[in-house]
């Protein structure tokens, strides 16, 4: 089962990052296999699961707020 799913679009901002391409393979074996559409929202739901994953981020992110 993937551990990350599709969502809803939602507004985005536009960035670019310039990635390994074995790193890049990878996240497109993810999207056939999760069935999530693009790297775009790929990367999002990585972010945030890292986000909801770390806890002294998210103690600092709450100081900074």
């Amino acid at each position: 089962m993937a551990l990350l799913t599709s969502n809803p679009k939602k507004e985005h901002a536009t960035i670019k990052v310039n990635l390994d391409k074995n790193t890049i393979d990878r996240i497109q074996a993810y999207l056939s296999y999760s069935g999530i559409e693009t790297i775009d929202e790929f990367l999002e739901k990585a972010s945030n699961f890292v986000f909801s994953k770390d806890k002294d981020f998210q103690k600092r992110n709450a100081e900074t707020q």
